[in-house]
C-alpha cells in the first residue's frame, strides 16, 4: 500500500514509499531511474524532515530579495515581547486586548499611539516615559474593541490635542511594564 510520494535520493523525481507492516519497514522504488530500497520508518522520517529543514534554510538564503539586517531582527523581538506583553496584563487584568484584537492589530495601535505620542512630546520639548507610554495604550486598546478604528482615530486626536494645551493627563501617568 502507497504511503505518500517521496523525492529520489539520486535522480530528485517522485519515489513511491510503501509500508511494508509485517516487517516495520517502508520499501521506496524511483520509477525513473529504478532505485530500490528498504528502510526503516525513522530513516524515511528524518529524510522528510531533513529535505523541510534544508528547503527552510534555502528559504532563509535565497528566498527574499532583500537582506534581514540587524534592525529587522531587533525589530521582530520587540514586537514579539510587546504582543506577549500586552497578553499578560490583559490576561491579569480582564482587560483589552482580548482575542478580538488580532497580535498584528495590537502592533499597529501601539505603534501609532506610542508614534503620536512622542511626537506631541517632541514638539512641547517633553519626554513621555515609556512605562507611561505602555499604560496609554493599553487604554487604547478598550476603545479599539469597543468602537473600532474610526473612534480609535478620532480620540487619539482629541488625546494628543488635549496633551499639547494642558500636558498628559494625570490618570495616564500610570506605569505599565510589558517585559
Amino acid at each position: 500500500m502507497p504511503v505518500s510520494p517521496y523525492e529520489c535520493l539520486i535522480c530528485n523525481s517522485k519515489s513511491t514509499v510503501t509500508e511494508l507492516p509485517e516487517r516495520e519497514l517502508f520499501q521506496i522504488e524511483c520509477k525513473r531511474c529504478g532505485r530500490f530500497e528498504i528502510t526503516d520508518s525513522v530513516q524515511v522520517i528524518v529524510r522528510q524532515l531533513s529535505k523541510e529543514w534544508k528547503m527552510s534554510i534555502f528559504k532563509k538564503l535565497f528566498g527574499s530579495s532583500k537582506p534581514r539586517t540587524l534592525y529587522d531582527e531587533v525589530r521582530e523581538t520587540a514586537e514579539k515581547a510587546v504582543i506577549y506583553g500586552y497578553r499578560r496584563i490583559a490576561r491579569e487584568r480582564g482587560c483589552a486586548p482580548t482575542q478580538k484584537t488580532s497580535d498584528d492589530k495590537i502592533i499597529e495601535i501601539y505603534s501609532k499611539i506610542v508614534s503620536a505620542f512622542q511626537e506631541a512630546a517632541q514638539m512641547k520639548n517633553e519626554h513621555i516615559p515609556a512605562v507611561f507610554l505602555n499604560f496609554i495604550a493599553l487604554e487604547f486598546y478598550q476603545i479599539y474593541e469597543i468602537s473600532g478604528d474610526a473612534f480609535l482615530d478620532e480620540h487619539l486626536d482629541y488625546e494628543i490635542n488635549l496633551y499639547k494645551t494642558s500636558g498628559l493627563r494625570e490618570d495616564y501617568k500610570q506605569e505599565i511594564k510589558l517585559i
